[in-house]
């Protein structure tokens, strides 16, 4: 964005996110701030690397999970519906 790289700066809305309730607290957000949330992550990441304190699954899975969230709010589509849990 600070390169001049024209992102579209809709606030978060609830279709986007419909059936991910750990998106709820994203709400209302325009997009700079959820790409710069997106930035803090991998500094922290990366910082927990160097040091090596990281449960890798849990971080690198919290990251990806919200680059899906920017990636289909830039591009204005919800995500996809969540797969229902197998019941055994």
């Amino acid at each position: 964005m600070l390169s001049g790289l024209h992102i579209r700066q809709a606030k978060l809305v609830p279709r986007t996110i419909d059936g991910y309730k750990e998106f709820d607290k994203y709400l209302g957000e325009p997009s700079g701030v959820l790409i710069k949330k997106l930035y803090i992550k991998i500094t922290v990441l990366k910082k927990l690397i160097h040091m090596g304190k990281l449960d890798q699954d849990l971080k690198l899975k919290a990251l990806f999970r919200l680059l899906m969230l920017v990636h289909f709010h830039l591009a204005d589509k919800p995500l996809p519906k969540p797969m229902p849990k197998a019941k055994n």
